[in-house]
């Protein structure tokens, strides 16, 4: 079951009150929406089958920008739900890629995720449905898996993009 609004109004408040970030599952435009305007830092999904209210993006993405909300799009774990939809029903993949899209042009903050530690090579097949599905260039795809992330996680200082003193592992391969 979903909370209600008023109880994540009260998370999101005291967290932020006590200078902690929120990130928050929404499943669909309407709730994030909610939660952005209540003072979450990430949203994480967005798009799930079903509960898409697709004019609130409208209102959704300019209000990340203007707050510096992040979105973590986890596409490998939302998508698996769509098998079987039409292209036109909220949440098949189709759908989601516009959503995805939507988000990516309209400057919101991207990050790179899966949800769980659990889901084994899905950090990979999430990387590649930025590139191959949604368009993205390899470069956006790879700072947003790196340094954007470690701007959520507040960790841009020691982590995220090779620099002197901050921590990496590095694996040069050749080719792409």
């Amino acid at each position: 079951p979903k909370l209600s609004p008023e109880i994540v109004a009260a998370i999101i408040d005291e967290a932020r009150s006590n200078g902690k970030p929120v990130g928050v599952h929404c499943e669909n435009a309407a709730d994030a929406l909610f939660c952005v305007k209540a003072g979450a830092t990430a949203i994480e999904h967005l798009v799930l089958p079903g509960r898409e209210q697709f004019e609130v993006y409208d209102e959704l993405f300019p209000l990340m920008i203007e707050k510096g909300v992040y979105l973590t799009l986890t596409a490998t774990v939302s998508l698996p739900h769509s098998r079987g939809m039409k292209p036109s029903d909220p949440g098949s993949p189709v759908y989601a890629a516009e959503v995805f899209r939507r988000a990516i042009e309209s400057g919101v903050k991207i990050c790179v995720g899966t949800d769980a530690l659990e889901h084994g090579d899905a950090l990979i097949t999430e990387m590649e449905y930025y590139v191959n599905t949604l368009g993205c260039s390899e470069m956006y795809t790879l700072t947003a898996a790196t340094k954007t992330n470690s701007e959520l996680l507040e960790m841009a200082d020691r982590i995220g993009t090779i620099e002197e003193g901050k921590l990496a592992d590095i694996l040069v391969v050749g080719g792409n």
